[in-house]
């Protein structure tokens, strides 16, 4: 506490000698060096948060934060740098493993566009022969469909949508179900 008091006289001379509010504020930070990896650790975060997302400048705000915790246990500035590299590296394969296995987790993904399409069910407006492409609406849009299987499809009937090839609907008959 002692060292203290005699850094804020040393400051309050360089402010009445007319140093500038930059020097002072350094010296301040230099002398403190938890408030300095703080500060070190809003700025990083700041940039995290204007490019969001990618989690890079992430690591090194949390590596920055080891580092003020480091500071209050040792004021060599050469180990407090060491523990802002390492602690940033850990965090960063952290991060990156954490990211890859959320982004890259197996799961369903929802269909879009025609795929999404796949297993609803249509009624035929123009009959469907094998080879041929008639006609289906889905949804209240005309559709040109093809038969999967070898079977005429009549006019009127229900289709379940069980594909897509290029433009066209890949469509096969309801199976009708016996009640027992």
């Amino acid at each position: 506490m002692y060292r203290s008091v005699l850094q804020y006289k040393a400051i309050y001379e360089d402010f009445s000698k007319g140093t500038g509010m930059f020097d002072i504020v350094f010296r301040w930070l230099m002398a403190n060096l938890v408030f300095f990896w703080l500060v070190i650790a809003i700025l990083f975060l700041m940039m995290e948060m204007g490019s969001p997302g990618l989690f890079f400048f992430l690591s090194f705000s949390l590596g920055a934060l080891i580092c003020a915790i480091s500071a209050f246990f040792t004021n060599s500035l050469v180990v407090q740098s060491v523990v802002f590299l390492i602690a940033t590296g850990i965090s960063f394969l952290f991060l990156h493993f954490w990211v890859k296995r959320k982004i890259l987790k197996p799961g369903k993904h929802d269909a879009t566009n025609v795929y999404a399409l796949k297993g609803k069910r249509a009624k035929v407006l123009k009959r469907i022969e094998p080879g041929e492409v008639g006609k289906v609406k889905v949804y209240g849009e005309v559709w040109s469909a093809r038969t999967l299987n070898k079977e005429v499809i009549e006019e009127g009937e229900k289709v379940e949508i069980v594909g897509v090839k290029g433009a066209h609907l890949i469509v096969e008959k309801i199976k009708k179900v016996k009640s027992q």
